[in-house]
């Protein structure tokens, strides 16, 4: 899902800030602007509400009721915890500059940095993965609470 709000976007982002900058700094703006679209999109992914996301903590809460029966939500707070700082390190990577590990010459494959692109874009969906996975234990989290 993420994936497609990525490709869908992208162009749009492009063409709409065309029109009115200095063609000297367009890779910059552009770069920058499409990091926060990718972010804003995998946090609007992360947070809907959907099938996938119910079915998940169903099973995440009869997971963690039948791993520790004294504390039915304990396994369910773990997950959510390490799934938290997962999408919380991972939008900070979104936003971040590229690492350095990887070649230069991925950099500038075009008049845009098509390399920092494509890592805020992987990036993000990671973000819009372990956020609703996030979310999904969350809920977990309140049924294994409840019985």
């Amino acid at each position: 899902m993420q994936g497609v709000a990525i490709s869908l976007s992208t162009p749009f982002v492009i063409a709409l800030i065309q029109p009115g900058f200095d063609r000297n700094d367009l890779s910059f703006d552009v770069v920058h602007l499409l990091k926060l679209t990718y972010l804003l999109l995998a946090v609007g992914v992360a947070l809907t509400k959907n099938r996938f996301v119910e079915s998940t903590a169903a099973a995440i809460a009869t997971a963690s009721r039948k791993m520790n029966r004294s504390e039915p939500a304990a396994a369910a707070s773990t997950l959510l915890l390490c799934l938290w700082i997962c999408t919380v390190g991972l939008a900070a990577m979104t936003i971040a500059t590229s690492p350095t590990a990887v070649p230069v010459d991925l950099w500038q494959l075009g008049p845009f940095g098509t390399g920092q692109v494509l890592w805020s874009a992987t990036t993000s969906i990671g973000v819009a993965a372990f956020g609703a996975n996030a979310q999904a234990a969350n809920q977990a989290q309140d049924k294994a609470s409840r019985g």
